[in-house]
C-alpha cells in the first residue's frame, strides 16, 4: 500500500483532524521553549562551537559574528572562515547544523527560543509527514501515527531541542516519501531529490547513513 500514490485532497474531517493534532503537538513542545536555559548538549551544537578569540582586558567578549557586523568585508571573510574551518569538526558531529545553529545563535545573541525554535517546525512538519506517508495504508493509519507523534516523549522533547535530532526525525519521513516518488516516476530530478535529502542529513548528523541504508536494503 505504501507504494501507491495518496489522494490529492483531504477530506474536510480529516484536515481538521489533523489540525487539531498539529495545535496539541505545538503546545506540548511550547512550554520551556523560551525559559529554560541551555542545556549543555544544546549549547555544544550552537553558540558552544565558536572559536576563542583573545580580548583586551576590559573589553566584552563578543560572539565573532557580532564583531565583524559592522565591516563588511571583515564580515564575510569570518563567514568564509567558519565555513572552511568550522570550530566544531572534532571528529563528533559533521558541520551543518553547528555552522547554522552557530550563526544563529550569534545572530540571536543566543536566545534559547531562537536556537529551538528550528526544531519545533521541524518537528511539525515531521508530524504533517509523517501522516502524508501511512496515509497511503489508510487515512485512519496516518491519523493515528501523527496523534502518537504529537504525543510521544522523545518527539516532544526533541520538537524543542536546540539539536539536530527533529532535522534527522524529519529527514527520516522525508526520505521514504522521496524515495517513493523517486521509484514511482523514475526520473533523474525525482532521484536526485531523494539523495540530496540524504546529503543533507548527513552533514547534520551523521546517524542519517543508517536511514539510507534501510531505504536500500
Amino acid at each position: 500500500p505504501l507504494s501507491s500514490p495518496p489522494s490529492a485532497a483531504l477530506p474536510r474531517r480529516e484536515r481538521l483532524a489533523l489540525l487539531a493534532l498539529l495545535v496539541l503537538a505545538a503546545l506540548l513542545r511550547l512550554p520551556g521553549l523560551a525559559s529554560d536555559s541551555l542545556d549543555f548538549d544544546e549549547w555544544s551544537y550552537g553558540p558552544g562551537t565558536a572559536r576563542v578569540v583573545p580580548v583586551e582586558p576590559g573589553e566584552v567578549a563578543l560572539p565573532w559574528l557580532l564583531r565583524a557586523r559592522s565591516d563588511p568585508t571583515e564580515l564575510a571573510a569570518s563567514l568564509l572562515d567558519a565555513a572552511l574551518h568550522p570550530a566544531c569538526l572534532e571528529l563528533v558531529h559533521p558541520p551543518l547544523w553547528h555552522l547554522f545553529s552557530g550563526a544563529l545563535g550569534a545572530l540571536s545573541n543566543a536566545a534559547p527560543w531562537a536556537l529551538r525554535l528550528p526544531s519545533l517546525l521541524l518537528s511539525l512538519a515531521t508530524l504533517l509527514l509523517l501522516h502524508l506517508l501511512l496515509r497511503r495504508v489508510g487515512p485512519r493509519v496516518g491519523l493515528v501515527a501523527a496523534a502518537a507523534f504529537a504525543i510521544a516523549p522523545p518527539a516532544v522533547h526533541f520538537g524543542r531541542d536546540a539539536t539536530p535530532y527533529a532535522l534527522l526525525g524529519l529527514i527520516s519521513v522525508a526520505a521514504p516519501l522521496l524515495a517513493l516518488r523517486a521509484l514511482r516516476r523514475g526520473t533523474v530530478a525525482a532521484h536526485a531529490a531523494w539523495l540530496g535529502l540524504l546529503v543533507l542529513g548527513f552533514l547534520s548528523h551523521y546517524a542519517t547513513v543508517f536511514v539510507g541504508l534501510g531505504l536500500l536494503w
